[in-house]
């Protein structure tokens, strides 16, 4: 890590919880817009991703709840951490 990495780490940390939340998540924004930048799809899983939304808006989408993810992943992977 840079040293004005550090620096800004160590101030980010001096904010509250909600504050360090807002700078983290628009941070993330900024990352998030240029990674969709750089992604190339190919041609069978745009039409995979088409698929899903199709499927997803005539409500034929398998749905899970958050719980039976949860379980799911629990199961496979053992416990999860909190």
């Amino acid at each position: 890590m840079s040293p004005n990495t550090s620096q800004l780490l160590q101030a980010a940390c001096s904010l509250s919880k909600a504050e360090r939340a807002e700078l983290a998540s628009a941070i993330w924004d900024t990352v998030e817009d240029e990674m969709e930048k750089d992604v190339v799809l190919s041609p069978e899983w745009k039409a995979e991703i088409r698929q899903r939304i199709e499927e997803s808006d005539r409500g034929d989408g398998v749905t899970l709840s958050e719980e039976e993810v949860e379980q799911r992943l629990r199961e496979r992977y053992g416990p999860l951490p909190d």
